[in-house]
């Protein structure tokens, strides 16, 4: 069955990125990824429920690719990427994100957990971010994928969303527990506000909002997110490789020729996890240090 994907009308105005041929490899990789279309993919859409309505207008679509992607050149990133368990990726579909579970301490083991496939969770929090004066909202969303060998523990992955004063998103950060690139999207009007702001970017950088090398020299703003006409979550496109690809806003073209199937998943506290006494263990970036922040935003 083909799917074709129904997107929100009237994405405001957009700019041209600022090509950088300059950058270090692993940053051209990961910026050519970000630009690939999916042959097919799985699409993964939140079940509407009263629990956590709150949460519902902002979180994300997944578009899962099913194909194997072309080969990738080794790069930093591709060494800390995790890899589907057997330590192939399957071309039918990658393993999906699920439930959390944990497997009671039994004589001789140690407690020990689990992804349940059969039902796709991510699990959500709001918090407020304090920036100077202005107090941000933000939410983190959280998934995970079965374990890459035997024996090892399942590897979270996120999505820090962090709200403008407007209450529509303007940052995106992925989350992992160990990355070699902190990858970020930001909107296009957080773009334009440090364009104002700040003029063009720094050198070696090529966004305006970018901080300093030598200050945030991980973190990386991959691309820009159209802005769309109401807050809304975006299209978290991951390859088959499990490697969050490219943030798009709804609104934008779909980079997706078919999708395969059409799956629901639920929406769950974060607190669950934390009831069980599992903490990812995260390290977001600071804006204040890590970006470029525009006033007002």
């Amino acid at each position: 069955m083909v799917v074709v994907l129904a997107l929100t009308p009237g994405c405001r105005s957009a700019i041209s990125p600022r090509l950088r041929p300059s950058d270090p490899a692993d940053v051209q990789d990961i910026r050519s990824r970000s630009e690939r279309r999916f042959a097919d993919a799985i699409f993964f859409k939140p079940r509407e429920s009263d629990d956590l309505a709150w949460a519902q207008p902002l979180a994300p679509l997944f578009l899962h690719e099913c194909s194997t992607p072309p080969a990738d050149p080794p790069s930093v990133a591709d060494r800390h990427a995790p890899t589907p368990a057997g330590g192939e990726v399957n071309a039918s579909c990658a393993p999906r994100f699920g439930e959390l579970l944990l497997r009671p301490r039994t004589f001789g083991e140690s407690p020990s957990w689990s992804v349940a496939q059969d039902l796709p969770i991510v699990y959500v929090q709001h918090d407020r971010l304090t920036v100077g004066r202005t107090t941000y909202d933000e939410l983190i969303h959280v998934w995970f994928y079965p374990a890459t060998e035997p024996g090892s523990p399942p590897r979270p992955h996120g999505l820090r969303t962090i709200l403008g004063r407007d209450g529509f998103p303007v940052v995106w950060e992925q989350l992992e527990d160990a990355p070699a690139r902190r990858l970020v999207f930001v909107s296009q009007s957080f773009e334009r506000a440090a364009q104002r702001a700040f003029g063009p970017p720094l050198p070696g950088r090529r966004f305006a909002c970018e901080a300093d090398r030598r200050t945030a020299p991980q973190i990386l703003v991959v691309d820009l997110v159209e802005d769309g006409p109401i807050p809304m979550g975006p299209y978290l496109y991951v390859d088959a490789k499990l490697r969050l690809q490219s943030v798009l806003c709804r609104c934008s073209p779909s980079r997706v020729d078919r999708i395969r199937e059409s799956v629901f998943y639920e929406l769950r506290s974060l607190d669950e996890l934390r009831a069980l006494g599992y903490r990812p263990d995260f390290q977001p970036l600071n804006p204040a240090r890590d970006l470029r922040l525009p006033p007002g935003v």
